[in-house]
């Protein structure tokens, strides 16, 4: 978000933050949740967050600072292939398996909307 870090998702089932001036990871640098390969992961726009979709129907929102998941808003037995976050983070979305992008509510925890 500010040009100093990146984040990546893997095959590994890890994801990992990484300071791009050097080319190191940064101390809470390595995530792991998900149970299948990250297919898709995002700073959120105030870098504080990041979300993250795996193979496994797993969409989890992590403290970029501290490594640790904040909160659980899908297990699906689809696959998260693209998330993101609206501009203000009150919303994120998530493109599925099936064809079917979801919209969530990530404080209430709440499905917004379905696009088909």
């Amino acid at each position: 978000p500010e040009g100093s870090r990146l984040v990546s998702g893997g095959v590994d089932t890890t994801i990992r933050i990484w300071d791009i001036s050097t080319g190191l990871g940064i101390p809470a640098g390595v995530l792991e949740g998900h149970t299948k390969w990250v297919c898709s992961v995002k700073f959120s726009p105030s870098g504080k967050l990041i979300l993250s979709g795996g193979n496994d129907g797993n969409l989890f929102i992590w403290d970029a600072a501290t490594g640790v998941i904040r909160q659980t808003l899908q297990r699906e037995s689809v696959p998260i292939f693209s998330v993101a976050f609206s501009p203000s983070e009150e919303r994120v979305a998530v493109g599925c398996g099936d064809g079917i992008v979801r919209i969530w509510d990530p404080k209430s925890l709440k499905l917004v909307k379905e696009l088909e």
